[in-house]
């Protein structure tokens, strides 16, 4: 009697951790499908991003790995489902080039449906073949880009002005680089390679430049009479109306 209970004791409780099993795997299925056709709309995305910016040989990347995917999906529902119906063949292909077949596969795992009968793959096998085929046309795409831009990147820094490439390195940000460049500036043409950059780099010394334009700017326009080049028609653009204090001097830059 006490095994009799025992017995009908775990029946049940081995039955609910059954059920629940198959609810985690019909639940991780049914997300993994959704997350295959996020992926698409991602790629879409991306495609769309990338012609905007003139990125044309991403954005053709991307395309042409969506499309070995298909290709390679395609093949694998006409081996599977050769000996099929042409209508049959035709609505399996139907669903890989509308982007559903993870989705159909999922529901007919989840389902427990049966192969029809003459074809080459089950239901789950077909399921991992596409996943597989997703994943492997990812990964060849992101290998593409990445090894591109390492390569790019490097010959960027190879190629660039030695004295920049601390940019890349430095712990500083922008706006401290900036100012340390002023600060350390051996001369006013340094200077005013500062004066380039974006305001909001160079504000935490605005009080400092406004003191140096002020204080030179006069003698610029006068070696600029006298016939100098030193203060040129570039370095007239980069000094801002707002840092100039005599109206006077401000109008004969203008």
């Amino acid at each position: 009697m006490t095994i009799t209970n025992s017995i009908s004791g775990l029946v049940p409780k081995n039955f609910k951790h059954a059920k629940k099993y198959v609810s985690v795997t019909k639940l991780a299925l049914v997300g993994g499908a959704g997350l295959s056709f996020v992926d698409l709309i991602c790629d879409l995305i991306m495609v769309n991003e990338y012609t905007e910016l003139n990125e044309q040989g991403y954005a053709n990347a991307t395309i042409a790995a969506v499309g070995l995917s298909l290709v390679l999906q395609l093949i694998v529902v006409l081996v599977s489902n050769s000996k099929l119906a042409k209508s049959r063949i035709l609505l399996e292909m139907l669903y890989v080039v509308t982007f559903v077949k993870p989705g159909v596969d999922v529901y007919r795992v989840s389902t427990g449906k049966k192969a029809a009968t003459g074809s080459r793959s089950n239901p789950y096998n077909e399921m991992i073949y596409v996943r597989a085929i997703e994943l492997f046309a990812e990964c060849i795409l992101i290998i593409v880009i990445s090894i591109f831009q390492l390569i790019s990147f490097g010959l960027f820094l190879f190629l660039m002005n030695p004295s920049y490439r601390s940019i890349f390195s430095s712990p500083k940000t922008g706006s401290q680089e900036a100012c340390i460049s002023f600060k350390n500036a051996e001369n006013d043409h340094a200077r005013f390679n500062v004066l380039k950059l974006e305001k909001t780099l160079w504000r935490p010394i605005e009080e400092d430049i406004r003191k140096w334009i002020n204080g030179n700017l006069e003698g610029w326009l006068k070696l600029e009479d006298e016939g100098g080049e030193e203060f040129s028609n570039n370095k007239k653009a980069l000094i801002l109306d707002e840092l100039v204090e005599d109206k006077g001097l401000l109008t004969r830059i203008m």
